[in-house]
C-alpha cells in the first residue's frame, strides 16, 4: 500500500513478483496467498514454487 495505494486484483501478483526479484523466495519454498475483496469475496491458496 505504500508505494501502488489500492490495486484490487493485482495486489498478490505485484507482491509475488517483487518478492522474487528481491530474492526472498527459494526453490521448494511453500507460499500462501490469501486475499479478501468486497461483498465477502475471500479466496486463499498454497504453492509449492519452483524455478524450473
Amino acid at each position: 500500500m505504500d508505494k501502488y495505494a489500492n490495486t484490487s486484483g493485482a495486489t498478490i501478483p505485484m507482491i509475488l513478483d517483487e518478492t522474487h526479484k528481491a530474492g526472498k523466495i527459494k526453490n521448494g519454498s511453500n507460499i500462501l496467498f490469501a486475499a479478501v475483496g468486497s461483498c465477502w469475496t475471500y479466496g486463499a491458496a498454497i504453492i509449492k514454487w519452483s524455478n524450473g
